[in-house]
């Protein structure tokens, strides 16, 4: 049993004593008696456990989310409980060789496990998820396309669950304020007056007039008022940097799409000059692009490629008759260019626009013959 001198030395161990601390297996066994001390079991990880307990052959369970945010700790938790019982891979971020990258590491495992009856137990981050998605191989198309279908928040087969640190919030919102279940266990935890290891060394302290300062602050965070405020001032500052991040990635984002609209349009008027954008070329939404195609119905177009791309016409419909929209006539466009006119809309699943210009071309060819 690790032990320590003071205080001080014994709150060393916080930052790596959450389920949020990265944590590898241990095939020592040996553990910290104080971070074992600290460890607040989370609404996931009982969620896990459940899942764990009616664990069958065919199943997989992904425990998925970012870096950091205690996946590590729960499977290295369970792992050797369920060692039995299931195969657990801990990182699929990482590679399990030198030569490797975790993509070939992922689609080895996914192999192997073809012949295991046994189910799968993964913890994965939504990067590296994506990642597969897109590099994995094609024998395993299927576990792909399920990857696919959760970070599009869509069905996912009966027997993949995903467990996703992104569905459990670390603090939600009360009439009185900010609630965090997690930092409130952790404060009542770290200082609980009885059986508990730091109250001991912070009573040492106190009574050697050691770290006088310190154990001032531990003694007023041992208030529940106290503790209120301080989850208070972490939801404030996780807002802001929630804010500052979000920004960053909306104009990425934004970037991102603008310049996959302008290949698209690029390449449509390179193989066809005679394609017309409508609206400001440079003030536009940036995920938009309405375009006349001349000697092309738009209707007709939409229905040549329905099973591979996703676009509406330029005009608006009557419950009698199809009449051309009056938006599109408003900057110009003649009641022909407005049955000639479609839109695009562009989103996250966009890639860089190449392909959709080439279903574009293809159809259109098709078209004009």
């Amino acid at each position: 049993m690790e032990t320590a001198s003071c205080l001080r030395d014994a709150l060393k161990v916080l930052p790596k004593s959450s389920p949020q601390a990265v944590e590898v297996e241990l095939h020592d066994g040996s553990h910290s008696f104080l971070k074992s001390y600290l460890y607040i079991e989370t609404e996931i990880e009982r969620d896990f456990k459940r899942k764990l307990e009616t664990l069958q052959a065919d199943q997989i369970i992904f425990l998925c989310g970012s870096s950091g945010d205690g996946k590590s700790a729960i499977l290295t938790r369970y792992s050797k409980e369920y060692s039995d019982k299931a195969v657990f891979h801990l990182d699929a971020t990482h590679s399990s060789a030198p030569h490797q990258d975790a993509i070939t590491t992922l689609d080895q495992l996914f192999t192997k496990m073809s012949g295991i009856q046994l189910p799968l137990i993964i913890g994965i981050n939504i990067g590296m998820m994506g990642n597969y998605v897109e590099g994995g191989a094609e024998e395993h198309n299927f576990i792909k396309a399920s990857m696919r279908a959760h970070l599009n928040n869509k069905a996912t087969p009966p027997n993949h669950i995903y467990l996703d640190f992104e569905h459990y919030p670390k603090f939600s919102f009360s009439d009185s304020g900010p609630i965090s279940v997690f930092a409130k266990a952790l404060f009542k935890r770290l200082t609980a007056k009885e059986n508990n290891p730091f109250w001991d060394l912070f009573e040492q302290d106190k009574h050697t007039h050691n770290d006088p300062t310190l154990t001032a602050n531990f003694s007023l965070l041992s208030m529940e008022s106290v503790q209120d405020v301080v989850i208070d001032a972490l939801l404030k500052s996780r807002l802001v940097k929630a804010l500052s991040v979000t920004n960053q990635e909306m104009k990425e984002e934004k970037s991102r799409l603008r310049e996959a609209a302008a290949l698209i349009l690029q390449q449509l008027q390179q193989s066809f000059p005679g394609i017309k954008l409508n609206g400001h070329p440079q003030n536009r939404l940036a995920h938009n692009l309405s375009l006349t195609i001349p000697g092309v119905e738009a209707k007709a177009l939409i229905h040549c490629l329905k099973k591979k791309l996703s676009f509406s016409t330029g005009s608006a419909c009557s419950t009698i008759k199809v009449e051309p929209s009056h938006v599109l006539k408003a900057i110009g466009l003649s009641d022909d260019e407005t049955f000639q006119t479609i839109r695009l809309g562009l989103g996250r699943s966009t890639d860089n626009g190449l392909q959709i210009s080439d279903f574009l071309i293809d159809g259109i060819q098709q078209m004009r013959k």
